[in-house]
């Protein structure tokens, strides 16, 4: 059965305007590159959702990486300066946010 599929999408419109399927008339040629012209827009619109799901993980993939260094340096530093700890802590929170704040911009674009 897959063998009577097209190959390429204007194929399928033209397959059906070549003969009269259950007696109606062919498929007008400008019906049929109508067809062509929406699918290739569909096609288009597909592909940048798709690059946008990259750009959106790539993002996220820093952001994810940056937080793990954040965090190691901040208990390198406040295993050697306990004092500090609550003020390291601060600064890795505030960093936190402030990436959290970036990947959600750039879910939002």
């Amino acid at each position: 059965m897959a063998g009577n599929l097209p190959y390429r999408r204007g194929d399928t419109v033209h397959s059906f305007s070549s003969r009269r399927p259950l007696g109606r008339h062919p498929v007008p040629r400008g019906v049929a590159r109508q067809v062509n012209r929406g699918m290739a827009i569909e096609l288009g619109i597909g592909q940048v959702r798709g690059a946008q799901v990259r750009a959106f993980e790539y993002v996220a993939d820093q952001a994810l990486q940056a937080m793990g260094r954040l965090s190691r340096t901040e208990a390198f530093h406040a295993h050697y300066v306990p004092h500090a700890a609550a003020r390291l802590q601060a600064i890795a929170d505030i960093a936190a946010m402030s990436l959290a704040d970036i990947v959600a911009q750039a879910g939002q674009d």
